[in-house]
């Protein structure tokens, strides 16, 4: 196996269990709800209270763990979602560079 062949690759939305849902990201002090019911695009809640819709990338890393990667005009968002466990671990790259680290649990939000 060639190092290009082990590298993990973006996958298919049809890949990625969550669409079609809701989720919770509960992080303790900040609790965000991720809807991912269209193909391709993540929806949540901003800072300011505004709904926002941004292209997601998903790449699967392994059975049942994705790291999700999207950014809106205040941050760049990578996160690591272990759906057998239900746990998050997020990293926001803020415009003026400040770094946060967030760790959580997920849960789906019932329709």
């Amino acid at each position: 196996m060639t190092e290009t062949d082990a590298t993990p690759q973006p996958t298919a939305q049809a890949e990625f269990p969550l669409i079609g849902q809701i989720w919770q990201a509960d992080y303790g002090d900040l609790v965000i709800e991720h809807d991912y019911r269209e193909p391709g695009k993540i929806s949540f809640v901003s800072k300011h209270g505004t709904r926002l819709t941004v292209d997601l990338t998903v790449t699967r890393i392994r059975d049942d763990v994705f790291v999700l990667a999207f950014q809106d005009a205040d941050a760049s968002v990578v996160a690591v979602e272990d759906l057998s466990t239900h746990r998050v671990s997020s990293t926001m790259i803020l415009r003026d560079h400040t770094l946060l680290h967030m760790s959580g649990v997920l849960s789906r939000v019932e329709p």
